[in-house]
């Protein structure tokens, strides 16, 4: 535990105003977060199917998310925004909230590193599951 909030100081220290807000920062890191609900998983001009989309793109770059550098994940992901018509911003947003439960966190590719490819696969399983069952009942 130590050794993550060790790793996760410099991603949080340019964005904390207060040291209280340490905890709830990184508590994605320690804690499982409750599964979003579909509305905070889609992007502006998305609709739940092509939300479902992104982070099913998203979960195979993260497929080997172990062995990338942080600059081989921003490059992959930019090429698969570029491939699918969309943007960048567009791609992360549903893969940040499914794992870290917020819109807003430290820097995303790095506290995926930080959290691991299992719980961050996990965790964008949930939220694709959510996004199906949205899917199913429009």
């Amino acid at each position: 535990e130590e050794e993550i909030l060790d790793a996760a100081m410099p991603l949080i220290k340019e964005r904390l105003r207060l040291l209280k807000d340490v905890s709830e920062m990184v508590r994605f890191l320690y804690h499982e977060v409750p599964v979003p609900s579909a509305g905070e998983l889609i992007p502006k001009k998305h609709d739940a199917a092509s939300a479902a989309g992104l982070l099913q793109e998203a979960r195979k770059i993260l497929e080997d998310l172990e062995e990338q550098s942080t600059e081989d994940l921003e490059q992959r992901f930019q090429e698969a925004a570029e491939a699918m018509g969309a943007k960048l911003g567009a791609l992360l947003m549903p893969v940040r909230v499914a794992v870290t439960g917020s819109s807003i966190s430290p820097p995303l590719l790095e506290s995926l590193k930080l959290l691991g490819k299992e719980n961050t696969l996990s965790r964008i399983d949930a939220a694709i599951g959510v996004l199906a069952n949205e899917e199913n009942q429009t």
